[in-house]
């Protein structure tokens, strides 16, 4: 959409909902005799959230599982917020989520199981980490990191059997 300021002779593009496709070059044209041309390369950068060490990831039976999410690329504040879930894989109930296969469920540090901690660090490169003592195999499954302003990375955990 062009916008024109009743008071100056200045026009201005603003693009609404702004979509990867948008990337491109335009052109703005100034009506003069003869008439110039300014050509614009736009570029749009997507947040993007990323699980280190994925898409599968081991731990040793009784160690700590520590999955740490970072957002990168926000143009805008970080995000508001970043939702951890996670879904046993060998259910074979309904699903919120096609990249799952049992029911997802919000990863909560104050469940029952206890040793859940969620630590976030907002800045230019937004960083959450999600840490589970004590790993059991009951902790194996998929585990997303869900953020406001981008699509949710998964892992998978597998926790190794053994004495500790």
């Amino acid at each position: 959409m062009a916008l024109h300021h009743p008071l100056d002779d200045d026009w201005t593009l603003q693009i609404k909902w702004v979509q990867k496709r948008d990337a491109g070059i335009y052109e703005c044209q100034i009506s003069t005799l003869p008439v110039q041309a300014y050509f614009i390369n736009l570029n749009i950068v997507v947040p993007t959230a990323t699980i280190i060490g994925g898409p599968d990831i081991y731990v040793n039976y009784g160690s700590t599982i520590n999955l740490t999410c970072t957002i990168t690329h926000s143009t805008e504040p970080p995000p508001a917020y970043i939702f951890w879930y996670y879904s046993k894989e060998d259910d074979n109930t309904s699903t919120n989520s096609p990249s799952t296969k049992g029911p997802v469920r919000v990863v909560s540090y104050d469940s029952e199981r206890g040793g859940v901690s969620i630590i976030t660090d907002k800045g230019d490169v937004t960083t959450s980490r999600l840490l589970i003592t004590n790993a059991l195999p009951s902790d194996e499954g998929r585990y997303s990191c869900s953020p406001s302003n981008a699509d949710m990375a998964t892992v998978r955990v597998h926790v190794l059997s053994g004495i500790p």
